[in-house]
C-alpha cells in the first residue's frame, strides 16, 4: 500500500475528531437536491431536502390505508440501475407503496481509501460520499390503451404506481465500485454498512476499454404463463451480477409476459432485483409489451382509447406483419412507466425506450423498435440514420444494434421470417454502410447465430446477426439443421443467454450460456471483428 499524503492523514484527523464529537455527517448537512422533471403522467416532486418518515404504530392507517406491523410503505421495491450514456453517472430507480416517499440516495467509493481523492468536493459531496435527490412520479390505472370501464370489468391493467427515480453522478469511471443507500431505509436503521447495495462505475471512454455485457430476450416472471425457463436464467444472471464482471445488461423485448396483470410485472421486478440493484439493466420493447389493435383485445369487452406509451394513436400494421394485440392492452405503458432509459438528443429526440441509445466504454449500442414503423421517411427511421452518422468510430469502433424482432430467422417460423425479410429489406443496407457489427434480437423462442453477412450471403467483413429469445418462454422448435438456410451457422434450444467481452476496439467474443443445468456451460462460442 502506498503511504498516506500529508493532506489525506489531515483529513482523516479532522474526520476522526468530528465522529468523536457527533458532528452530523456532512453530507447530509451540505446536500443539494439534483431535481428532474417527469416526463410522462402526473409528477409528484419528491422533497425538496432530505425528510424522515416515521413509522406509524402497527394497524393504524396512513393515507393509502391500514398499514400491517412490520411494513413501511416507503421501503424501496424493484430497485434497479439504467445506463445514461455518461461514463461519470447511472440511473437508480425504485418504486414505494405510498406518494411522498424520500428520492434521496447517499453513495460512495466502496474503498475508503480510494475516496479521499475523490469524488469532487461540491455542495452534495464529501471527501467520502455524495447525496442525490431525484423526483417521483405517479401513473394510475388511467394510462393504458383501454378504458376505465373496461378495469370496472375486472381487466386491472396496472395498480398505481409511485416511482422515484434519480442520477447517481461525480462517478470515477474504470469500473469503480461504488455503494448506496436510501435515505428511508438509513434514517429508519434497516441497513448498515455490511449491507449496502453496491454497483460499478461505467468503463472509462476509450476504443480500447475492456466491455462485458450480457444479451437476451424472452424472459419473462417466473409466474408469468409458459415461461418455465425463467427461474434458471434468473439464478444464472444473478451469479453473473454478483461475480462483478458484467457492465450492462440488456433484455431485448418481451419482458415480464404479464399481458396486463400489475402483479405479474411486480413479480418481475422483484425476481431481477438482485440482479438490476447491481447492472445497469437495459430494455428492448417487444411485441408482448407493446402489441395492440384499435378496438381489440384479448377480452371482447376491450375498448381502445387513449394514445399509446410511445405517442401514437394507433398501432404500425403493416399488411406483411404479423402484428397483434400480444400486450393485452399495455401498449407499452407499464414499460415506459417502470424502466427509465436516457434520451438521445444530439441530433433528434429519441423515444426511449422504444429507441435509443447507450455509449459505453467502447461500444455504441442502438436500441430500436420493431414494433413501429422503420421505413424510410417515418420518424424512428429518420432518428436511426442520424444516430449512426453521428457515431466516431474512432471513439466507439463497435457499432451494436439490438431489435426484438431478427431480419435473419430460422426456419420455420414462416410469418416472422416474412417480417424478417422486410427488416431486411429496410435495414440492411443502412447498417452495412455504417459499419455495424452485431445484431442482436429475441422474438423467436431459441438461439441462433449467422455467419458474418451481407445481404444474406457469408462474407468475411459481414454483420453478424444473433437471436436470443430463449431467457425462459417455452422454447420452439425448429425444422431439420439440413433444412436450415445457408446463412446459420449455430442453433441451441436450451435456455440461456449471451455473453460477450470486448477486449479492445478490433477484438470481442461471443458465448451463449445454458441456464437450464444450473452450471453455466458454454454451448456456443466465436470471435467478433469490429467493421470499424
Amino acid at each position: 500500500m502506498m503511504p498516506l499524503s500529508t493532506s489525506q492523514l489531515f483529513v482523516l484527523y479532522v474526520l476522526g475528531w468530528a465522529a468523536l464529537l457527533g458532528v452530523p455527517d456532512a453530507c447530509e448537512a451540505l446536500s443539494e437536491p439534483v431535481r428532474g422533471a417527469a416526463s410522462l403522467s402526473v409528477l409528484e416532486p419528491g422533497p425538496a431536502t432530505s425528510s424522515l418518515h416515521r413509522d406509524p404504530a402497527p394497524g393504524t392507517m396512513n393515507d393509502d390505508g391500514p398499514l400491517m406491523a412490520g411494513h413501511h410503505p416507503c421501503r424501496p421495491r424493484f430497485v434497479h440501475l439504467s445506463p445514461t450514456g455518461d461514463s461519470g453517472s447511472v440511473r437508480l430507480t425504485w418504486q414505494t407503496e405510498k406518494r411522498g416517499c424520500s428520492s434521496t440516495v447517499r453513495y460512495k467509493r466502496t474503498s475508503w481509501l480510494e475516496s479521499l481523492d475523490g469524488p469532487r468536493l461540491s455542495l452534495r459531496c464529501t471527501f467520502f460520499s455524495c447525496t442525490a435527490t431525484g423526483y417521483e412520479a405517479v401513473f394510475d390505472a388511467e394510462t393504458d390503451c383501454y378504458s376505465m370501464e373496461d378495469v370496472r370489468l375486472g381487466w386491472e391493467p396496472k395498480m398505481i404506481l409511485y416511482r422515484h427515480t434519480v442520477v447517481l453522478d461525480r462517478l470515477a469511471a474504470g469500473q469503480i465500485e461504488y455503494q448506496y443507500e436510501f435515505e428511508s431505509e438509513r434514517h429508519r436503521g434497516e441497513r448498515n454498512s455490511t449491507e449496502m447495495r453496491t454497483f460499478k462505475s461505467p468503463p472509462r471512454d476509450s476504443p480500447d476499454a475492456r466491455l462485458e455485457f450480457i444479451v437476451f430476450g424472452d424472459m419473462g416472471a417466473p409466474t408469468a404463463e409458459k415461461c418455465p425457463g425463467s427461474l434458471g436464467t434468473i439464478r444464472a444472471l444473478t451469479a453473473e451480477a454478483m461475480l462483478g464482471d458484467i457492465d450492462i445488461i440488456f433484455h431485448d423485448g418481451d419482458i415480464s409476459y404479464a399481458d396486463g396483470t400489475a402483479a405479474v410485472w411486480d413479480d418481475f421486478q422483484a425476481a431481477i432485483e438482485p440482479i438490476s440493484s447491481r447492472v445497469p439493466y437495459a430494455v428492448t420493447v417487444g411485441n408482448h409489451d407493446y402489441g395492440w389493435l384499435p378496438g381489440i383485445g384479448k377480452k371482447k369487452h376491450h375498448h381502445s382509447r387513449a394514445v399509446d406509451a410511445s405517442g401514437l394513436e394507433k398501432p404500425y400494421l403493416p399488411e406483411w406483419g404479423n402484428f397483434s394485440p400480444d400486450s393485452n392492452g399495455e401498449c407499452g405503458w407499464p414499460l415506459v412507466q417502470r424502466f427509465v432509459m436516457p434520451e438521445s438528443r444530439h441530433h433528434s429526440p429519441s423515444r426511449a425506450p422504444f429507441w435509443y441509445s447507450v455509449r459505453m466504454g467502447p461500444a455504441h449500442f442502438v436500441i430500436i423498435s420493431g414494433e413501429h414503423d422503420l421505413s424510410n421517411g417515418s420518424e424512428q427511421r429518420a432518428w436511426l440514420e442520424g444516430e449512426l452518422d453521428a457515431v466516431d468510430l474512432s471513439k466507439t469502433p463497435w457499432v451494436i444494434v439490438l431489435i426484438h424482432r431478427p431480419l435473419y430467422v430460422v426456419l420455420p417460423h414462416k410469418s416472422n421470417r416474412i417480417v424478417g425479410e422486410h427488416l431486411a429489406e429496410m435495414l440492411e443496407d443502412t447498417f452495412i454502410e455504417r459499419k455495424v457489427s452485431l445484431v442482436l434480437s429475441g422474438h423467436i423462442h431459441s438461439a441462433s447465430r449467422s455467419c458474418p453477412l451481407v445481404k444474406g450471403k457469408c462474407e468475411h467483413n459481414g454483420i453478424t446477426y444473433i437471436t436470443m429469445g430463449s431467457g425462459g418462454k417455452e422454447i420452439s422448435a425448429i425444422d431439420d439443421p439440413e433444412d436450415q438456410p445457408d446463412w446459420l451457422v449455430s442453433a441451441q434450444l436450451t435456455f440461456g443467454f449471451g455473453r460477450f467481452q470486448v477486449f479492445n476496439r478490433t477484438l470481442m467474443t461471443f458465448e451463449y450460456v445454458e441456464s437450464e443445468s444450473g452450471q453455466g456451460r458454454v454451448i456456443d462460442t466465436v470471435v467478433v471483428n469490429s467493421r470499424a
